[in-house]
Order: C-alpha cells, then sequence, then structure tokens
C-alpha cells in the first residue's frame, strides 16, 4: 500500500558569518572539492567493474 505524504515539515538554523570561532579550523573549499571529484570517480569506476563482472 503506498504512503502519501501531505505535509512536509523542514526546519533550519541559518547563521552568519560574523561569528569568529577560533576553534574550528577554516574550510579548505579546493581541497575539499577535490576530494568529493576523487570519491566520485572511485565509486564510478567500482560500478563499472561490477557491471562488468556480470
Amino acid at each position: 500500500m503506498p504512503i502519501e505524504i501531505r505535509e512536509l515539515i523542514i526546519k533550519t538554523t541559518i547563521e552568519d558569518g560574523t561569528q569568529n570561532n577560533k576553534t574550528e579550523e577554516p574550510l579548505n573549499f579546493a581541497a575539499f572539492k577535490e576530494r568529493i571529484i576523487e570519491e566520485c570517480i572511485e565509486r564510478t569506476m567500482e560500478l563499472i567493474e561490477r557491471k562488468e563482472e556480470r
């Protein structure tokens, strides 16, 4: 039996960048982007290898 969702509530908290938390290390977006790309390539290669095994 299908389930119908009639109401969806999404709550979030948005913080502005004016707070200085020195305990957090600064974001290195280039390294983060590179890691995401590497993981995407790795997972894609795994999928290709699984398809070739069939």
